[in-house]
């Protein structure tokens, strides 16, 4: 009967120490973006008449998207399609009357979470993957933020 607990134990013990080991799964990105608008010389325009206080956000069907402004970057929720047909969501950022930006995501199946898998701001691509975004290791890791020189 000994034996049998004592084997009963060792079976268990492999069982956690093998479970420690495996991998986790591909973590959840937040939807939320940092923008950060500078002009030529580096000087930040969020919070100025241009960029501040007329922002608008909306998806291609008129739906408003919810953003801040703190800290001298505008925080804009891009979206993440859950449509298997609808590959992409884009978010139109109007700074102001005469200036609209486009921010196209393109959403995959990662981990078991859907989630972008590439962001284009006005069709220049910025995120190239998902784990640019929460991988601190990866070398092109920007965490959430994007600067745009306008």
């Amino acid at each position: 009967m000994k034996q049998i607990k004592y084997l009963f134990v060792m079976v268990i013990a492999t069982f956690i120490f093998v479970a420690c080991q495996k991998p986790h799964c591909a973590p959840i990105p937040l939807r939320q973006f940092y923008l950060k608008i500078v002009d030529a010389e580096g000087n930040n325009l969020v919070g100025t008449p241009l960029y501040g206080d007329s922002i608008k956000a909306y998806r291609n069907n008129g739906e408003q998207v919810s953003y801040h402004v703190y800290d001298k970057e505008v925080r804009v929720d891009i979206g993440v399609s859950l449509d298997r047909n609808e590959k992409t969501v884009t978010t139109y950022i109007k700074w102001n009357t005469k200036d609209v930006d486009t921010i196209v995501s393109t959403t995959g199946l990662f981990g078991g979470f859907y989630t972008y898998d590439k962001v284009y701001y006005n069709d220049s691509l910025v995120i190239s993957s998902y784990k640019q975004v929460v991988e601190p290791s990866n070398p092109n890791y920007t965490g959430q933020r994007i600067t745009i020189v306008k």
